[in-house]
């Protein structure tokens, strides 16, 4: 009985003992589950701030994508106040040029007279600018007085349609004034013929290309196209076109 009873005690001690680790074990596991508890919450409020930093970019990228519309609008006032400024600025330049011109000849105070009377545009005929041929000379005033429109078109942002209306104006009266010009140079064989030509089709083709601008509503930088009008007045009629006036004067063109 007694080794039977020492058996049984063992046996039982053997039990509390297991049920002591059980027993630890279940508190571990609980712990656990504690910390598992804890961590989904930290997550959750993790997962909550990522959502929050989400919402802030997004927010923020709407307010730069509505900057940037902004700016984009600003920059398109700010061309084409900068636009009518240098369109101004040319006209003052070329009222400049003109004085130079009028001082330069004996008859300044009709001339003179005669400035003050009208509206500075871009560019005024003056002595300057003659040829010595009566006929090439009209065509040219018609010329400088459709450049004046242009110009005074995009000094006061006038609408792009009256502006391409005057461009296909000037181009289709410039093809018959370069016409008349290379008429004279066939018929008296000048010696510049296939320069001058040359330089006729690049001014036609200067032209065409800022009508198909407007025509497709493209964008159109008038700055550009301004100061290509002033070039084409100042380097094709004061120095190429005054290459052929004595040549065709001698001709007895006047």
């Amino acid at each position: 009985v007694n080794n039977v009873v020492s058996t049984i005690a063992a046996a039982v001690e053997e039990q509390s003992v297991t049920s002591l680790d059980i027993s630890e074990n279940i508190n571990s596991v609980a712990a656990g589950i504690t910390k598992m508890t804890e961590s989904v919450s930290d997550a959750s409020k993790a997962i909550s701030e990522v959502s929050g930093r989400i919402q802030q970019s997004s927010e923020l990228a709407h307010n730069v994508s509505a900057l940037a519309h902004t700016m984009n609008k600003s920059s398109q006032e700010l061309k084409k106040d900068s636009t009518k400024v240098y369109a101004t600025s040319l006209e003052v330049a070329a009222l400049g040029k003109d004085i130079d011109h009028v001082t330069s000849t004996i008859k300044i105070s009709p001339i003179l007279q005669h400035q003050n009377k009208r509206e500075q545009g871009l560019i005024s005929y003056t002595a300057a600018y003659s040829v010595n041929i009566d006929a090439i000379d009209e065509e040219h005033k018609k010329i400088m007085a459709y450049i004046n429109t242009i110009h005074k078109a995009v000094k006061e942002d006038a609408p792009l349609d009256g502006i391409h209306r005057t461009l296909s104006e000037l181009a289709k009266f410039t093809v018959k004034h370069f016409a008349l010009e290379e008429r004279y140079f066939d018929q008296y064989n000048y010696p510049d013929t296939i320069s001058h030509k040359k330089a006729h089709t690049a001014l036609l083709d200067s032209v065409g290309q800022v009508i198909t601008q407007v025509e497709n509503g493209e964008e159109v930088n008038f700055i550009e196209v301004l100061i290509f009008l002033k070039d084409w007045l100042q380097t094709h009629i004061l120095k190429i076109d005054k290459r052929y006036s004595s040549f065709l004067n001698e001709q007895g063109i006047h």
